[in-house]
């Protein structure tokens, strides 16, 4: 329930998935519900732990947490696309 207090911490797509949400804006929920799917275990192992238990995830951590569910998304955009 935490509020990120600048837009800096906050997640964008890269300019390939903008441009599919764009032209397809009914997979923003699909992408975000992937995203939401991908479990604590698989994020915090990317990531590193201070002391007292604080797990902490950089951008280029979060970047290798899994995510096969959106390339899933993505590539049945690209199949229908040359449809």
């Amino acid at each position: 329930m935490a509020t990120a207090t600048n837009v800096y911490l906050m997640l964008y797509p890269k300019p390939a998935l903008a441009k599919v949400l764009l032209d397809r804006p009914e997979l923003l929920k699909e992408v975000w519900q992937a995203l939401d799917r991908i479990s604590d275990e698989a994020l915090m192992g990317e990531g590193r732990v201070y002391g007292g238990g604080l797990h902490k995830l950089e951008p280029r951590e979060l970047g290798n947490a899994l995510a096969e569910r959106i390339l899933k998304i993505l590539s049945k955009e690209a199949y229908l696309s040359y449809k």
